[in-house]
C-alpha cells in the first residue's frame, strides 16, 4: 500500500510539472506576456505572478456567483484570453482584431500562416537535434521559460536541478509516513471540498484563496486534494528557489559571475539545508505551506510595485498579486507585504522626491482600502465577529511548531549571524554614503534579516506581545537563505577586489565547496525537531488511500476517528467509533434476521437500515502512538473496538477479513456482499449470452 501511495504521489508530481510546462510556455503567449530579461528567475517571477494571481480572483468570483465548475473555469479563461488578444492587436495597430494592418504597413501573419511557420520551426529544430545527436553533441532544449538551461550554462542548470532537489526533499516525510502532523491538514481538506461545493460560508473565518487555488488545480489536473496538500509545499519551494536566485542577482547588479555563485549558494541553503538555516524541520505543518504560497505572490507584488510607473502590465501585476496575498494569508499581507511596500515608497520619497512617490503611495493606500472593504463586507454579510476574525489570523494557536524553538547550536549561530549582518550593514552603509547606490538593496536585505533575528532571541520575549513568531518562520527561512547568499557575494567580491580575475576563477569554486561542506557538517549536529505524536496511527492514511483507489464510491463505510470524516466527504459513508459501537450491532442483527427469513437475492431485499457491502474498521494497536485527543475515549475506545470484533467473529454467518496490519494499527473488513464494492469486478463484468430485452419480441 505504501508503494501505491508513493507511486501516485510521484506521478502526481510529474503531472503538476507537466501542467507547469504548459502554464509557463503557452499561457504567457496567450495572455501576451513578455519578459525579455536574460535572467531565468525574473521570467519565473513575472509569469508566476501574472498567471497564478490571475486565477485566484477568477475562481473566487465564480464560486461567489455559484458558477464554479470545470466548464465555467474554461469558458472564463478562454474569454479573458480572447479579450486580451483583441485588445492587444488593436493596440498594435490592427483593424478589429483580425490581424490585418490598419495602415499600409505589413502586419503580423494571419492564423494559418503562423501555424505553418510554427510547423517549419519545429521541423528545423528536430533536424538540428538529429544532426547534433549524430555528431555526439548535446542538443537538449527546454521551453522559453528555461532558455539558457543547457550544458553551456552550468549555473542555470545547477539552479534548475537544485530547485528540483529542494522540492523533492520536502516529499521525504510524506513518503516515509503520509499521516498529517497537525489537525489543520484535515480541516484544509474539508475546506477544499466545501469550496468545490461553492459553500464559502463554511470556510470563514479563514481567507479561502488557498483552498480555491488548490481546488482549481485539483479540477484541472484531476489530482486528488489529499495529494495536492502534500505537494503544495514542494512546488512552492521549487518556485521560491528561482526568486532567491534572482534577488541575489539584483543585489549584485553588474558583478554577473559573482552573482551566479552567490545566488546558487543561497538556493542550495534554502533547498538542501533547511534544518540548518530555517529553524524548522522538513514537515513544519500545513500553515507553512499557506505562508510559503503567499510569499511566492508577495515577491512579484513588491517587484511590480517598484516598476509600477513603467508599464500598465506592472500595475496589473501589482493589483493581482496583492489581492492574491490577501486572499491566501492575511498575516503575510499585514506583517510582510505592507511593510515591504512601505519601504519602497520611502525609498522613492528619499531618492526621487515626492512627485514620483505620491503615485505609489496612492496605489498602496487604495489597494489596502480595497482589501479592507472586501473583508469587512464578507464579515458583516456572514455575521462574524471582527475581533475573533483578526485574532484567528494574527494569533492562530494551531500554528505552534515545536521545531521553531531555538536551542543548542541554533541560538549561537543565529546570534553570530545577527552580528555579521550588523557588520555588513555598517560596511554597505558607508559605501552608500560614498555614492555606491548599487549597495542599497544589500543594505536593505541585511537590515531585514537582523530585525527578524531579534524577534527570535529569547531575551527580548516578543513571542506573544505584538507578533506571533511561529507565523514568521516561512519568510524568515526565505530571508535567511538570501542572507547567506549576500554573505557569499560580499566575500567573493572582497577576494575579487584584492586579486586579479585569474585569482577569482581559482577562489570562487573553493569558496563555494567550503561553504556547502561546512553547512552540511553543521547541519548534522543540529538538534532535530521535537517529535510530537501523529494525528493518526501509522498505516491509517495509506490503508484509506488504498481503499479509496480500489473501491467504488459509496459502496463501503469507514469506521474511524471523527477527524477522518473529511477524507470521506463526497467519497464514502463514515461512522465514528462511538456511533458504531452504540448502533451498528442492532443494524447488523436486523440485517442478518432479514436475510435468514427470506429467499430473495440480497440486492432485492428492502432493509430499513442496510449495511454497506464492505465495512472497514480502523483500529489502533497497543502501544497507542497517536494524539489521543483525536479519539474520544482514547485507549479505552480502542479496547472496546477490539472486543467488539472478537464478539462479532463468534456470530454465525459473519465474514471478517484482515485487510491490513502493521505494528501500529489493524484494519478489518466486514463483508456483507462479496465483490460488489471493488472496481475491477464491476468494470470487467461479462454479460451473459441471453438476448437483449429489446429484441425479445
Amino acid at each position: 500500500m505504501i508503494h501505491l501511495f508513493t507511486a501516485d504521489l510521484l506521478f502526481a508530481q510529474f503531472r503538476l510539472l507537466f501542467w507547469g510546462y504548459i502554464l509557463f510556455s503557452l499561457l504567457p503567449r496567450a495572455f501576451r506576456l513578455s519578459s525579455d530579461s536574460p535572467w531565468i528567475g525574473q521570467r519565473v517571477l513575472v509569469y508566476w505572478g501574472f498567471i497564478g494571481s490571475m486565477i485566484l480572483p477568477i475562481v473566487i468570483g465564480l464560486a461567489l456567483f455559484r458558477l464554479y465548475d470545470l466548464a465555467g473555469i474554461l469558458i472564463t479563461l478562454l474569454a479573458i484570453i480572447a479579450t486580451v488578444q483583441v485588445v492587444g492587436r488593436k493596440r498594435a495597430g490592427c483593424d478589429k482584431g483580425r490581424g490585418e494592418p490598419a495602415s499600409g504597413a505589413h502586419g503580423k501573419p494571419k492564423g494559418h500562416s503562423r501555424f505553418l511557420i510554427w510547423q517549419i520551426k519545429k521541423i528545423e529544430r528536430l533536424t538540428n537535434f538529429i544532426n547534433k545527436w549524430k555528431k555526439g553533441e548535446s542538443a537538449i532544449t527546454f521551453p522559453r521559460l528555461f532558455t539558457g538551461i543547457s550544458t553551456g550554462k552550468p549555473f542555470n542548470t545547477s539552479l534548475f536541478m537544485t530547485a528540483l532537489l529542494g522540492g523533492g526533499l520536502r516529499l521525504i516525510p510524506v513518503v516515509k509516513d503520509p499521516v498529517p502532523a497537525t489537525t489543520g491538514w484535515f480541516y484544509a481538506l474539508q475546506n477544499i471540498k466545501q469550496f468545490r461545493l461553492q459553500n464559502l460560508s463554511s470556510l470563514l473565518p479563514e481567507p479561502f484563496g488557498f483552498y480555491g487555488l488548490l481546488s482549481f488545480t485539483s479540477q484541472v489536473t484531476q489530482i486528488q486534494p489529499e495529494l495536492l496538500l502534500h505537494l503544495v509545499e514542494s512546488l512552492t519551494v521549487f518556485i521560491l528557489c528561482f526568486f532567491i536566485y534572482q534577488i541575489v542577482q539584483w543585489a549584485a547588479r553588474t558583478d554577473r559571475r559573482i552573482s551566479h555563485i552567490a545566488g546558487l549558494l543561497a538556493v542550495i541553503v534554502y533547498a538542501v539545508a533547511p534544518i540548518l538555516v530555517m529553524h524548522n524541520a522538513f514537515d513544519p505543518g500545513l500553515y507553512y505551506s499557506k505562508a510559503t504560497l503567499a510569499i511566492s505572490f508577495a515577491i512579484p507584488c513588491v517587484y511590480s510595485f517598484y516598476y509600477i510607473s513603467a508599464k500598465f502590465s506592472y500595475r496589473l501585476l501589482f493589483s493581482l498579486s496583492l489581492l492574491a496575498v490577501a486572499s491566501i494569508d492575511l498575516f503575510i499581507f499585514v506583517y510582510i507585504l505592507l511593510p515591504l511596500l512601505a519601504v519602497v515608497c520611502t525609498y522613492f520619497l528619499v531618492v526621487a522626491g515626492w512627485q514620483k512617490s505620491i503615485g505609489k503611495a496612492g496605489m498602496l493606500i487604495g489597494a489596502t482600502a480595497a482589501v479592507i472593504t472586501i473583508y469587512a463586507t464578507l464579515i458583516s454579510y456572514y455575521g462574524l465577529s471582527y475581533r475573533s476574525f483578526l485574532l484567528w489570523q494574527f494569533f492562530n494557536p494551531e500554528i505552534y511548531n515545536p521545531g521553531s524553538r531555538l536551542s543548542g547550536i541554533q541560538l549561537p549561530l543565529l546570534w553570530y549571524g545577527f552580528w555579521t549582518g550588523l557588520g555588513f550593514i555598517l560596511l554597505n552603509g558607508i559605501l552608500v554614503l560614498k555614492g555606491r547606490k548599487s549597495r542599497l538593496l544589500e543594505l536593505f536585505l541585511f537590515m531585514v534579516f537582523c530585525s527578524m533575528a531579534l524577534l527570535y532571541h529569547p531575551s527580548l520575549n516578543t513571542g506573544f506581545s505584538w507578533v506571533y513568531n511561529d507565523q514568521l518562520l516561512s519568510f524568515f527561512s526565505f530571508i535567511t537563505a538570501v542572507f547567506y547568499g549576500l554573505i557569499a557575494l560580499n566575500v567573493v567580491r572582497f577576494v575579487h577586489d584584492l586579486s586579479s580575475k585569474k585569482m577569482l576563477s581559482w577562489t570562487t569554486i573553493p569558496v563555494l565547496l567550503i561553504s556547502i561542506t561546512g553547512a552540511t557538517y553543521v547541519q548534522y549536529h543540529f538538534p532535530r525537531k521535537t517529535e510530537v505524536p501523529p494525528t493518526l496511527p501509522s498505516g491509517f492514511f495509506e490503508s484509506y488511500y488504498q481503499i479509496a483507489t480500489t473501491r467504488i464510491p459509496y459502496t463501503y463505510t469507514v469506521v474511524g476517528p471523527e477527524i477522518m470524516q473529511s477524507l470521506s466527504t463526497n467519497r464514502n459513508a463514515f461512522m465514528s467509533y462511538s456511533f458504531f459501537l452504540n448502533n451498528f450491532s442492532r443494524i447488523d442483527s436486523r440485517y442478518a434476521q432479514k436475510v435468514e427469513t427470506t429467499d430473495e437475492p440480497i440486492r432485492e431485499i428492502k432493509f430499513e437500515y442496510r449495511p454497506s457491502p464492505s465495512m472497514f474498521l480502523f483500529v489502533a494497536k497497543a502501544p497507542y502512538v497517536f494524539q489521543h485527543q483525536m479519539v474520544v475515549g482514547g485507549e479505552d475506545m480502542m479496547r472496546r473496538m477490539h472486543q467488539w470484533v472478537r464478539e462479532y467473529r463468534r456470530k454465525p454467518g459473519r465474514t471478517v477479513e484482515l485487510y491490513y496490519e502493521n505494528e501500529h494499527c489493524i484494519i478489518y473488513e466486514l463483508k456483507y456482499e462479496t465483490g460488489t464494492s471493488r472496481i475491477n469486478p464491476e468494470l470487467f463484468r461479462v454479460q451473459t449470452n441471453e438476448p437483449f430485452p429489446l429484441f425479445n419480441e
